[in-house]
């Protein structure tokens, strides 16, 4: 409802999930209490008119018997492995599912300028969280930037146990590390230097 309205008042241009797809079970068990209450009246007159009006253009009484069943039918709440068949299909990737905690991913169409907005109002229950990807790549880079040199290191010493293996002696290896160190001396320097 949250993102019908943001779309009825021009804030997102359109959205995309599997809200309808896949029903939560309190969303099912409004849509039964609403499909029961819709027809408590209605079933019993609904039916006499299809079959009197069946009878006059040539149905037999059980043309409509599947729809009759409808009727009758008592819907219970299913769990979520009844949906087995579309979460494991072309819905699991709106789907995060692991160690007993769900996430559903909806898709939000909008111009950057309605980002904050947008996140204000959909995380204002505490019920969700939302991202754009401008705000996604700032904070891989920030965290990149952050631990920069000690990924360096890892890489470093990852080349140097490879080129250890591969040659199978350490003289080489090392002869062969030594553009690397004066490439990392080189880019520690500068980067001493710019703090400085």
């Amino acid at each position: 409802t949250e993102l019908d309205s943001l779309q009825s008042n021009g804030i997102i241009k359109s959205y995309s999930g599997i809200g309808n797809l896949l029903p939560s079970i309190s969303m099912q068990k409004n849509k039964i209490e609403r499909w029961n209450q819709f027809w408590e009246k209605r079933k019993t007159s609904t039916q006499q008119i299809i079959l009197e009006e069946g009878k006059k253009l040539g149905f037999t009484d059980n043309s409509f018997s599947s729809f009759t069943e409808l009727l009758d039918k008592d819907f219970k709440v299913e769990p979520k492995s009844y949906f087995s068949t579309l979460t494991n299909s072309f819905l699991k990737e709106y789907i995060i599912d692991k160690e007993g905690k769900a996430a559903v991913v909806t898709m939000i169409y909008s111009s950057p300028e309605n980002s904050d907005l947008i996140s204000e109002k959909l995380e204002k229950n505490n019920t969700g969280f939302c991202f754009d990807t401008t705000t996604l790549t700032k904070t891989l880079l920030s965290d990149l930037t952050a631990n920069f040199n000690y990924m360096i290191w890892i890489c470093g010493f990852i080349v140097l146990l490879f080129l250890i293996i591969s040659f199978g002696r350490i003289e080489i290896s090392l002869i062969s590390f030594f553009p690397m160190c004066i490439a990392l001396l080189y880019y520690f320097f500068l980067s001493y230097l710019l703090v400085e």
